[in-house]
């Protein structure tokens, strides 16, 4: 049967949800740092980012008992993300944590 992963890159952490046939199998979730250099700043690595994704996918696959390459769909939510640091490419570093090869056109 075929897995779905959702990932929502939130302000505060990085939460994963996979699902079979509609029904949660596992989740996992990573928090995220902030630092306000200035008032009313504030700011993220974007490279924190990732490790929490990584991190909140292990943990998804390991609570779900599957194998990462069981997952045949991503759906990836991002409420806000600077714009040095695309979408397209936090896409890559998921796609390669599972091992999956993309074909750009």
């Amino acid at each position: 049967m075929t897995v779905a992963l959702g990932i929502d890159l939130g302000t505060s952490a990085v939460k994963c949800v996979l699902t079979r046939q509609g029904a949660v199998i596992g989740s996992g979730s990573a928090n995220l740092s902030s630092s306000s250099p200035r008032p009313g700043w504030s700011e993220q690595d974007p490279l924190d980012w990732i490790t929490a994704t990584e991190n909140a996918l292990r943990e998804a696959v390991s609570n779900a008992g599957i194998s990462s390459d069981t997952i045949s769909g991503i759906s990836f939510l991002v409420r806000c993300m600077a714009q040095s640091f695309s979408i397209k490419k936090m896409m890559f570093y998921v796609l390669q944590f599972f091992g999956m090869i993309v074909v750009a056109r």
